[in-house]
């Protein structure tokens, strides 16, 4: 080796642990993957900042003089316009579908599907007739799923037919599946699906969406439930047999109730599949049901139970409150307790003894999770109205002001409203205008929680405040009161309500919101498989994040847990076969550090174990991710995936509401 070639060395080498900002941190393990990461490269890094200031100008004319003669380089950079998702580049963007590459034909269908936008819809179904490459001609038809309406399902049902050694059946199901999603759906074609599903030729991947068209499509299976009973039997994934169990909802033959109980009774079963088929058998008669689910209230899967509890809740009798408060007393666990307790006030004609037994519990405990549930259970009595109202200003704690203004948001959507509020006119109590009051004091407290739920609820034309409020000016100061982008949850809320307060107002523009700035000096260091581990007091799970796909959220998740964000967080939000959540600093979902980043959307899919980014609505990401407990595809393209849990998901399926975030470890 040249002196010449030991010195370039040096600085390069010089260069990089500067570049990488190590410490003596023993997490700090990152390392700059020239080969891997690439945002190493200036062209990728440019791109990737040009997406994510949103800079739809500078990024075509980039495209047009500079990337275009790298395919590599224009891939990447038309991919970004699915996350700046800029109608008015359709036109642009669409002469891409004859460039010689592949690749950048796939990543303009992408692009263009995220638009939704009918101009796109035209410019897709053009292009698929011209293309040759089956791989494009399955990305266009994803994206004609997005974007097209009747005409495009007509389109796409004629093209493509149902030959298992046709390559574009698989595009051809997921686009009928995703129309179905947006509510467009075909019903002749639902023997075809059936027929499609039974072929044993026919791969798990086109089943799955055959069955996710089903339950998506909303149809009236009724005369089909040996069909249905057929398929589910035929099936191998428990994610097609989930959605075929979704299908039975509705469906009330003895047969269908038979078969629905032979699922949940077997404790062998995936619990995924035991709680769908309780959600399913709902449509039975309660008294049919009773037995099996007081019985499924001590399972060993406590998502089950939890699924069993919330059937009293949602299917239970005046006449048998007593035996849910009974039943309540003798439950360990207090997320299956609460619901029990929340099930006995709901349909107890005499609610005082129920109501002073959650109260003694709710001050009882220590469990924070446990007394929000208690206080939203409280909703189902309106005598706990003023209770319910002092804890809600008066608690240091946001977990219960947000469970408070919940429940009495609860209170005023029940449909025993009116009747209560009739029954208190001799009190001379004007409750409608209590209420009313109520709410107008929780959007000037200044929480976020607060705020939110009083303005969407307020909003409601059902309730007529429009009547109440002799001046509606206290929205428009907690509006500006509001610090961006913390509050943006609540602002979206406010300016809503203000709009059906007043009339829109022209005058009042929505204001730019600052973004993080990225770190890209940090973002390079990052290895394209970089994992973390979580330890909690369910078990470990690890992560590996995919930095090269999605950079700036991936930083700033990593920057969070190096600094020790996550640690002792609580799991402050699990919908059994869909979701846990995490990443919240108040506990209740409606918190974040102060900043938001942009969204970054890539063409990959929810599946098991995807890790995405919470958000109330494009470029609205913060701290918040979950972890999806099934494949989830109505939140393809609309949620950035930051990457996969690789080790322990049966952690991810054992974690409850409140379980704890331990530990952190970069690996």
């Amino acid at each position: 080796m040249t002196q010449k070639s030991i010195f370039i060395l040096t600085i390069l080498i010089i260069t990089i642990s500067f570049n990488c900002k190590n410490s003596e941190d023993k997490n700090d393990k990152f390392q700059n993957y020239a080969d891997g990461n690439i945002f190493t490269d200036k062209s990728f890094e440019e791109i990737a900042k040009l997406q994510y200031n949103r800079d739809s100008k500078q990024l075509i004319e980039k495209i047009q003089t500079e990337y275009i003669k790298n395919p590599i380089y224009l891939e990447r950079a038309i991919l970004a316009f699915g996350s700046i998702q800029d109608t008015l580049v359709v036109t642009l963007l669409s002469e891409y579908f004859s460039h010689e590459k592949e690749k950048v034909r796939i990543a303009t269908a992408f692009s263009l599907g995220q638009t939704k936008c009918l101009e796109s819809e035209k410019t897709l179904a053009k292009a698929f007739l011209s293309e040759k490459e089956n791989n494009v001609k399955i990305e266009i038809l994803k994206s004609l799923g997005k974007t097209g309406g009747t005409e495009t399902l007509n389109f796409i049902i004629k093209s493509i037919k149902n030959d298992e050694k046709d390559e574009l059946l698989t595009g051809k199901i997921q686009a009928i599946a995703i129309l179905a999603e947006r509510g467009i759906v075909d019903e002749n074609i639902r023997d075809e699906v059936f027929n499609i599903i039974l072929n044993e030729k026919i791969n798990e991947e086109i089943k799955y969406w055959c069955t996710y068209y089903l339950f998506r499509s909303k149809q009236n299976y009724e005369n089909y439930s040996e069909d249905l009973e057929k398929i589910y039997n035929k099936l191998n994934s428990v994610f097609a047999k989930s959605n075929i169990l979704k299908t039975f909802a509705g469906i009330q033959k003895p047969e269908v109730f038979e078969f629905l109980n032979s699922i949940i009774s077997k404790p062998e079963n995936d619990y995924r599949l035991r709680i769908n088929a309780i959600k399913a058998i709902k449509a039975f008669d309660y008294f049919e049901n009773e037995k099996n689910m007081l019985k499924l209230l001590s399972d060993k899967n406590i998502s089950v139970a939890i699924a069993a509890a919330e059937f009293f809740i949602e299917k239970g009798k005046e006449e048998k409150a007593d035996l849910y408060f009974e039943t309540a007393k003798n439950i360990t666990l207090w997320n299956i307790r609460t619901k029990m307790l929340t099930a006995s006030l709901k349909y107890a004609k005499d609610k005082t003894k129920i109501s002073d037994e959650i109260k003694s519990g709710f001050e009882a405990t220590g469990n924070i999770y446990e007394k929000s549930a208690l206080l939203e259970a409280l909703a189902f009595d309106f005598n706990n109205f003023e209770y319910l109202k002092t804890t809600a200003f008066e608690t240091e704690q946001e977990i219960l002001s947000t469970a408070s203004v919940s429940a009495i948001s609860e209170m005023r959507y029940s449909p025993n409203f009116n009747v209560y509020s009739k029954k208190n006119k001799s009190k001379n109590t004007k409750i409608e205008a209590e209420f009313a009051e109520f709410f107008k004091k929780a959007i000037l407290s200044g929480d976020i929680a607060m705020m939110s739920v009083a303005a969407s609820t307020i909003r409601d034309e059902n309730f007529n405040y429009r009547e109440l409020y002799e001046n509606t000016y206290f929205v428009k100061q907690a509006m500006n009161k509001c610090i961006l982008p913390r509050d943006i949850e609540a602002y979206l809320e406010l300016v809503k309500t203000n709009e059906y307060l007043n009339g829109k107002d022209p005058s009042f523009v929505m204001p730019e919101t600052e973004f993080k700035t990225p770190d890209f000096e940090f973002i390079k260091c990052i290895p394209p498989n970089q994992k973390v581990e979580f330890i909690t007091n369910a078990g470990t799970f690890v992560m590996q994040l995919n930095v090269n796909e999605t950079p700036v959220s991936v930083g700033t998740f990593l920057e969070l847990v190096k600094s020790g964000f996550y640690e002792g967080k609580k799991i402050h939000r699990v919908v059994a076969d869909f979701v846990i959540q995490d990443g919240c600093p108040r506990g209740d979902g409606w918190g974040s550090p102060g900043f938001s980043i942009r969204s970054e959307f890539w063409p990959a899919e929810y599946s098991e174990g995807s890790i995405g980014l919470a958000s109330a609505g494009k470029d609205t990401e913060s701290s918040q991710w979950f972890v999806t407990h099934s494949p989830t595809p109505h939140l393809n393209g609309r949620y950035t995936i930051i990457g996969n849990v690789v080790e322990g998901m049966e952690t991810i399926h054992k974690i409850q509401i409140g379980d704890s975030i331990i530990s952190l470890k970069i690996l």
